[in-house]
């Protein structure tokens, strides 16, 4: 994922910190959740629930964001002060 090289002088709650595009068939939106988050905070994804005690499910039920997300949809979750936006091919992350 890119992210900004200065977060702070890039973010806020209308500046994405991470804009991408997705496919459904290889990553499910709930590990594009986990990826975006572990990027952001400079962490691989084991790491996240390894050293920093996160789990999605404490979140969102991962299977039913997975199931839900179809065409049309757009799905919006704020996990630890970051607004994540899904649409079936896209993630959008923003302070929140």
């Amino acid at each position: 994922m890119d992210l900004p090289k200065d977060r702070a002088s890039t973010a806020g709650p209308d500046r994405p910190l991470v804009r991408s595009q997705y496919d459904r068939s290889r990553t499910p939106p709930s590990r594009a959740i986990v990826d975006a988050l572990a990027a952001i905070e400079g962490v691989d994804a084991v790491a996240l629930g390894h050293e920093r005690e996160f789990t999605l499910y404490d979140h969102v039920d991962p299977g039913a964001l997975d199931a839900i997300l179809d065409d049309g949809v757009t799905v919006t979750v704020d996990v630890r002060g970051y607004r994540f936006q899904l649409t079936d091919d896209e993630l959008i992350v923003t302070e929140s």
